[in-house]
């Protein structure tokens, strides 16, 4: 079974909920699914007056950054995920004028084409061309081929068709639940909406 990946938004009133993005943040550039060239400059990251102020793993922010702390990125390198480029981020917490340095923006390497059409709600656009959405679908296992030079299929990826959708093999997640990840969220691509 595999697993679309995010932060929990539902997780608002335990952990810190960034509202705003960095102002340099383009997410179009973090869903290629390739490395960077350049190595885009350090952001920041600013809570503005949040209650509560403790901090998740995984952390909770708006379109689709992925802003992982040192825990997480440990057990991702336990489970022998490798194809993650990070990026350091600064966390600011205006309210209490705290600031984090440890975390770090997930630059997720490898978009795979993997979905199966047959078994799958999607809506595609107007054009044809790509898809506007992609709810409750299937991954044909087959398809998931080894990225960026790795020897192995990926445990963590960018779902090709939809880039949108970081996934996730149920053996990452059980790994990633065992050791306590905080701010997870983990929802079974067929019951996707």
């Amino acid at each position: 079974m595999f697993y679309v990946f995010s932060g929990d938004a539902g997780l608002t009133s335990k952990f810190i909920y960034f509202r705003e993005l960095p102002a340099d943040f383009e997410a179009a550039v973090w869903m290629t699914g390739e490395r960077f060239q350049v190595p885009p400059a350090p952001m920041t990251l600013v809570a503005q007056d949040e209650k509560p102020d403790r901090l998740s793993d995984i952390l909770l922010t708006k379109g689709g950054l992925h802003v992982y702390s040192p825990k997480l990125r440990a057990a991702l390198a336990q489970a022998g995920v490798t194809n993650i480029e990070y990026v350091p981020i600064t966390l600011v917490d205006a309210a209490r004028g705290v600031t984090v340095q440890d975390y770090a923006v997930a630059n997720i390497i490898g978009k795979v084409a993997c979905l199966d059409l047959s078994q799958s709600s999607v809506t595609r656009f107007s054009s044809g061309v790509g898809f506007s959405s992609v709810d409750e679908f299937t991954l044909d296992p087959s398809r998931i081929e080894p990225v960026d030079g790795m020897s192995t299929p990926p445990q963590l990826f960018r779902l090709g068709e939809f880039v949108y959708h970081v996934i996730v093999t149920e053996g990452l997640k059980g790994h990633l639940e065992d050791a306590g990840i905080t701010g997870a969220e983990f929802v079974p691509t067929t019951d996707y909406c």
